[in-house]
């Protein structure tokens, strides 16, 4: 059982591993990079709650994980309205 919640673990720590190229696009590309890196990480970050929540089993968190990700699809199309203009 603790050999599950480790491996469970560095899959979360790998997950958030992965928002590193996502921050330095952010801070260095250009707009519409930086559009796709910040929905990119919204999607891991997700990702990452789920995986944190399962590797606790305490499943109450799943439904965050779950609007997190109806709120990263609507706060996309919201994003990418805004940005139309410089688009």
């Amino acid at each position: 059982m603790k050999n599950q919640f480790v491996i469970w673990l560095i899959g979360s720590m790998a997950l958030f591993a992965g928002l590193m190229p996502c921050f330095i696009i952010v801070l260095r590309g250009k707009i519409v990079e930086r559009f796709f890196a910040v929905q990119t990480s919204q999607i891991v970050v997700v990702f990452s709650i789920i995986v944190l929540t399962i590797s606790y089993d305490y499943m109450r968190y799943l439904d965050i994980g779950l609007v997190l990700s109806i709120i990263v699809i609507m706060s996309s199309i919201v994003f990418a309205r805004f940005l139309e203009r410089w688009i």
